[in-house]
């Protein structure tokens, strides 16, 4: 993973792939790999796709929403990313919950996948499946 200091704290990303940008943020409990193969695929597929380490950054504060959204703002800034879909997990859902708040010029879709989890290939296939449908036009951007 990279690292770029934003807002004087470090946050370690990952980037692979080209076109439209998929930002992927795990829960408190999730290590930094848990979208590994869903990076895999949604890179094929033809995405841009950010996943962040959000851990060091969670630690020790009971809602750090606001905060970590500021923070992933500042990443996609620094990496020249203007909007994004972000697709989150548990804790991860909540920033997105906020980052659609609080800066919805920068979100093209939110997907909040805390509810409806299933095993972790058929969530693969399902993601990448509904964002090329999203990329054709075929879905609603929020």
């Amino acid at each position: 993973m990279k690292k770029l200091k934003i807002k004087g704290v470090p946050m370690s990303y990952d980037e692979r792939g080209r076109g439209p940008a998929v930002v992927l943020l795990h829960g408190l409990e999730e290590r930094d790999d848990l979208w590994q193969e869903e990076s895999r695929s949604l890179e094929k597929a033809g995405f841009r796709v950010i996943r962040l380490d959000l851990r060091p950054n969670l630690a020790g504060a009971a809602s750090l929403a606001g905060t970590l959204s500021e923070q992933v703002i500042a990443l996609l800034n620094q990496l020249g990313v203007g909007r994004a879909v972000f697709i989150g997990w548990s804790k991860g859902g909540q920033v997105l919950q906020d980052l659609a708040k609080r800066f919805p010029r920068r979100v093209a879709k939110s997907i909040d996948l805390t509810l409806n989890r299933c095993s972790q290939q058929a969530e693969e296939v399902k993601l990448v499946d509904m964002l090329q449908r999203l990329r054709l036009g075929m879905l609603p951007v929020a």
